[in-house]
Parts: structure tokens; C-alpha cells; sequence
């Protein structure tokens, strides 16, 4: 039985006694003050953080932590731990009015939800066949909004497995590298957003001191740094998720110039050949592909190379696809670390699986065989599971 585990302001098994509203509303704003489509607006106030998000045609989202007090003066009932509960469009203007300074009226209200913060993540992703992704396995404070790229990222690593192992193309044990890939994730995710919800909902005269006079006036000249910037879309994008300890990448303990396996294809482009597409342009779709870098110069072996890697790869039941990286594309070369003749081979998930000299065949199978069936096999089990039916 999977059960869950309640992880809140440091793990103490407290449930943090902060609320937090959303609310679709239809707002009047004084000419100048209104916000494009598609903009955001955050505040940092006494009572914690609040945002506007700008839906288009007058409709806007206002979310954010409420105050303690809030609740209790509100005509809605109390919010429970286990539903949401509707607030007043009155509460709402109330809200509004004293907390996003901005000088607008509701002139309707189309949906509303005060909900408890909550932050929880079950023992275990995997109970025999079944599985948990997304909120299933894991709930968490709003800070940052990255529940939906943590959910997609569970589903993504454990659609691409369910997939060849249930066709035949890869060793059932590929299944128990879900939860030991994605389990630490959750927990780091989860630490991260409730350090920084506590942050911004603080209520210690010092805390709400440095946000109204200190974080309010650095916020807008820090996130105009373009490496601040950089840094923030990394982590909330998640693309700093890597894998090195799974059972399902090799070795990452060979240490090499450039990225490791298990982590994060690089992004970069092949300016030489197709037609300056991307690394993630070319190697789409939930399909294995293969980089087979020709090194910094020209090496007339590489073709012979390609033949007897393909030779290998045909070996197998799953669909690698190989793609060639000739010595005219140096940047590509600088950023996997390909000083030399190199193979890269990618998840289906955008993660680096394996790499190695293309002549250390010997390696590349070892590897193959830990994970991915041979057609011989494959075969042999298509025909026993006929038998059956």
C-alpha cells in the first residue's frame, strides 16, 4: 500500500496555518493602470505575496497567501483541510482593496477557491503495477507554480518507460528507475517551494519588515539582470533535473568534459547541417537517438563507424535513431564535450542515457543489454505470449 507522508516547514509534521485564494474576476481599471495581456503583477505585502494575471477582455486572476484574519471575517465557511470554499465577491474586493494596490472594481465574479496550503509526497511512486504521478504522489505550497512542470515531468519519465517495456522492448526492471529518478526530485521540489512560500507569508514583524522595505526594492533590479534571469527560468523551468544515481543511465562516475549521463540534453543547434535545427528539433518525438560526434576534425573512419554502430543498434528491439555530427559543427562538439570521437545516446525524455568512445563497443552493449531487450529475445517472448492467447 503506497501511503503519504505530510512534509511541512522543515519536515516537523505541522500543517502550516496559511491559506491561500484564487479568483477569476472581471475588474474595472482606471485608463494607465490596467495590465496587457498575458502580464503579471506581483506584490510583496504585509500579509505576504499576491499576483494579478492579466486573462484578456477585463478578466483578470488574482491569487496569493490571505491573512490569518481573513477567514474568520470572511461570511464564506472556514476552509477545511479537504475542500476549497467559495469567498464572497465583497471579501474579494476587500482583499483586493487592501493588499494588491491596485485601484480597481470587481464588476463580476466568475470563480473563486480558498484552499489550505498543504505539502505532501507519498512513501513510496510504485506499489507493485501501480504508480503515482503528479498530485497523486505529491502536493506542495504554490510558490514558484512549478506543480504542473514537476506532474508533466513524472508523466513524461514514466510514459516513455511504460511504453518499451509493455511492447517488448525493454526489461521490466526499467520500471523501478521511475521512482528512484523522479522521488528525489519531488523531495527537492517540495523543500524548495515551502522555504519559499514561508519566506513570502512570513508573519514575524522582521520578515514582513524586510518585504515591504527591502525585497519590494530589489525584486525589479535583480530580475532585470539577464543572469539573474537566466538563473530563475532554469529553476522553475526544472531543467536543472538530472538523473546521475539512476540504475536506468550509465555510469556517471567517468568524468569527461561537457554534461553527464543523466543529465539534461544540452540545447544547441546544428548551424553546418539541418538547416540550423536544434539538438531537440532533431531528436523529437518519444523515440532513442544516438549523437555520434566525428571529433574536431575531419576522420575519414567515421563512416565505417556509423555502419558498425548501426550493425550493433539493430540488435536490439527498441528504435535508436542515429545522427551524425560532423567536425564542421564545433559548438555542438564544445557542449556535449566531444573532444574526440564521442556517442551520446538520448531518452525519449530529453535525458542523456550513455556515453562513450564509439569503439568501446564492448561497453555500449553491456550497457544496452542492462536495459533493452535483443530482437532475438523479443521475438522469442512475442511468440510465447501467442502460445498463450
Amino acid at each position: 500500500m503506497v501511503r503519504g507522508t505530510l512534509v511541512v516547514g522543515g519536515g516537523d509534521g505541522t500543517v502550516a496555518s496559511v491559506a491561500g485564494l484564487l479568483a477569476d474576476v472581471e475588474l474595472e481599471i482606471p485608463t494607465g493602470d490596467d495590465l496587457p495581456e498575458g502580464a503579471l503583477r506581483l506584490n510583496l505585502t504585509r500579509g505576504g505575496f499576491v499576483g494579478i494575471f492579466a486573462l484578456g477582455k477585463g478578466r483578470h486572476r488574482l491569487f496569493g497567501a490571505v491573512p490569518s484574519g481573513f477567514t474568520a471575517s470572511s461570511n464564506s465557511a472556514e476552509v477545511s483541510h479537504e475542500a476549497y470554499a467559495e469567498v464572497p465577491s465583497a471579501d474579494i474586493q476587500r482583499w483586493l482593496d487592501d493588499y494588491f494596490a491596485v485601484d480597481a472594481r470587481i464588476r463580476s465574479t466568475r470563480w473563486t477557491a480558498l484552499f489550505r496550503i498543504h505539502s505532501r509526497i507519498a512513501d513510496h511512486f510504485r506499489s507493485g503495477s501501480a504508480f503515482l504521478v503528479g498530485d497523486a504522489a505529491h502536493i506542495h505550497s504554490p510558490a514558484g507554480g512549478q506543480g504542473m512542470n514537476l506532474a508533466i515531468g513524472d508523466a513524461f519519465n514514466l510514459g516513455w518507460k511504460l511504453a518499451v517495456v509493455t511492447t517488448g522492448q525493454a526489461h521490466e526492471q526499467l520500471l523501478d528507475s521511475y521512482e528512484a529518478e523522479r522521488y528525489p526530485v519531488a523531495k527537492t521540489v517540495l523543500r524548495g517551494s515551502d522555504r519559499g512560500f514561508a519566506l513570502e507569508t512570513a508573519s514575524h514583524p522582521v520578515a514582513r519588515w524586510v518585504r515591504a522595505n527591502i525585497a519590494t526594492r530589489l525584486v525589479g533590479p535583480l530580475t532585470r539582470l539577464s543572469a539573474v534571469r537566466s538563473a530563475i527560468f532554469a529553476l522553475f523551468s526544472q531543467i536543472w533535473i538530472a538523473y546521475p544515481p539512476s540504475p536506468a543511465v550509465a555510469d556517471a562516475r567517468i568524468r569527461r568534459p561537457g554534461p553527464r549521463p543523466g543529465e539534461r540534453a544540452p540545447f544547441g543547434r546544428f548551424w553546418v547541417t539541418h538547416d540550423q535545427a536544434s539538438v531537440f528539433d532533431v531528436c523529437g518525438g518519444a523515440r532513442h537517438h544516438l549523437l555520434l560526434f566525428e571529433g574536431p576534425t575531419p576522420d575519414p573512419r567515421s563512416p565505417s563507424r556509423r555502419r558498425i554502430l548501426e550493425g550493433l543498434l539493430a540488435q536490439y528491439a527498441v528504435d535508436i535513431t542515429i545522427h551524425d555530427v560532423p567536425a564542421t559543427e564545433p559548438t555542438l562538439h564544445a557542449r556535449y564535450g566531444a573532444r574526440s570521437p564521442l556517442v551520446w545516446l538520448i531518452r525519449p525524455d530529453g535525458h542523456l542515457a550513455y556515453s562513450g568512445a564509439p569503439e568501446d563497443l564492448h561497453r555500449l552493449r553491456t550497457y544496452l543489454d542492462r536495459i533493452y531487450i535483443r530482437q532475438a529475445a523479443a521475438s522469442d517472448q512475442k511468440d510465447g505470449e501467442s502460445d498463450h492467447t
